[in-house]
């Protein structure tokens, strides 16, 4: 009798386990996907902003276009932006995503008053103002040549919009991470809820039943965790290239400075710039830029065969890296390493004024951190081998010492 009352403990203990760990599984993954949405609106967002400054710059630059290539470029440069921003705007005011945007127009992500009254109430009309922003884009898109000309009505009120237009986006982005905030509270009260009902749970059971529930929670908190870690990955990595941003590049290089103050241990930094870049784009178009900065940077990356060395995108069409426990030699080695590497896979360039596929540069440069140097300071060394570098020819590795430069 015993055995069998037990046993009917231990199933019900494993029936009701099994129930809040669903509830408690289901409830995780709506706080993922709450911020998961936080980020997707930020970005959306981001994007209106920058979209909206676009296609004001790019009006002014049509109306003072001084033949018909330039305008017909910069038409369809007008009206790509403005389909961008149009789909953003959809993608905020419906819910979804831009390549995506919903069929129901019922406004499921709206639940917060306050974003609600910014995009459909006075004073703010942002749905409205984006919607009369985006026809005076499009009406300059339509416009004559001889309509094109300084004082266009449509031009001049997309720059006098264009402010205001970016003030109203600064506020859905707060009162959309507002709303998130609440709503990541709220689960964070259930599942502190489900975790005490859990313990008393099998506090009443037995240690039998106990066990198996802590290591479900524990893995629960792990898949957690595990997001979290993806999400902070995703938010550190250049979106073009695949490598890390200059965010992420900036933390870890400060933590390797401290790392190698406290270790003596040497850090090297190794800066790269694609020779002739602009003249590359202007060449062969912007498309086969990406290409070729994505190629570069792949090569770069899969050089770099250390999991403690760190690859990122500094800007443009520059690359940086960091090699912390490092020399000045080791340095060099895997500099030129990499503009071998470069000069091999063969990206043609037929505006290079040295090869006829693409090449880089670089500047090394090491130093063992003390507390009257910084993590800049290696920076800059670096930088002016790499203009030292170019400066000296291109394609070449130039390499920072204190007594001189050294090639």
């Amino acid at each position: 009798m015993r055995t069998t009352t037990l046993t009917r403990q231990y199933q019900l203990a494993i029936g009701l386990v099994a129930i809040l760990s669903i509830i408690s599984f289901l409830t995780l993954q709506q706080l993922i996907k709450t911020q998961l949405t936080a980020a997707d609106v930020v970005n959306v967002s981001g994007r209106q902003r920058m979209l909206s400054q676009k296609i004001a710059l790019t009006g002014m630059a049509l109306i003072h276009a001084t033949n018909d290539v330039e305008r017909d470029v910069l038409r369809s440069d007008l009206e790509d932006a403005s389909e961008l921003m149009e789909a953003s705007a959809d993608a905020l005011f419906y819910g979804g995503t831009v390549l995506s945007p919903p069929e129901s127009h019922v406004l499921p992500e709206l639940r917060s008053a306050d974003i609600r009254s910014l995009y459909l109430e006075k004073p703010t009309l942002l749905r409205e103002k984006t919607k009369n922003y985006l026809d005076h884009a499009d009406s300059l898109v339509a416009a004559d040549a001889s309509e094109l000309r300084p004082g266009n009505t449509h031009a001049a009120a997309l720059q006098r919009t264009a402010p205001a237009l970016l003030t109203s986006f600064n506020k859905v982005v707060s009162a959309h991470a507002a709303q998130s905030r609440r709503d990541i509270g709220q689960l964070r009260y259930i599942a502190l809820g489900i975790l005490v009902v859990t313990l008393t749970a099998l506090l009443l059971i037995c240690y039998l039943v106990f066990r198996p529930t802590v290591d479900l929670v524990e893995e629960e908190a792990k898949e957690l965790e595990k997001a979290n870690r993806q999400l902070y990955r995703l938010s550190s990595i250049a979106g073009l290239t695949g490598v890390s941003n200059r965010r992420n590049f900036d933390e870890f290089l400060e933590n390797e400075w401290r790392r190698g103050l406290r270790d003596s241990a040497p850090v090297t930094v190794i800066m790269v710039d694609i020779d002739f870049f602009k003249a590359f784009n202007d060449s062969l178009g912007h498309q086969a830029g990406d290409e070729c900065l994505k190629a570069i940077a792949a090569v770069v990356a899969e050089a770099l065969k250390r999991p403690g060395d760190l690859v990122a995108r500094y800007g443009g069409e520059e690359f940086v890296a960091v090699l912390p426990g490092t020399d000045l030699p080791g340095g060099q080695e895997v500099a030129e390493t990499l503009r071998a590497r470069v000069e091999e896979i063969g990206i043609a360039h037929p505006a290079s004024e040295i090869s006829p596929n693409t090449t880089i540069s670089l500047g090394v440069a090491c130093v063992i951190p003390d507390k009257s140097t910084s993590p800049r300071d290696l920076v800059h060394q670096a930088d002016q081998s790499l203009y030292l570098a170019k400066a000296g020819g291109r394609n070449r590795v130039v390499a920072f010492e204190e007594k001189g430069i050294k090639t």
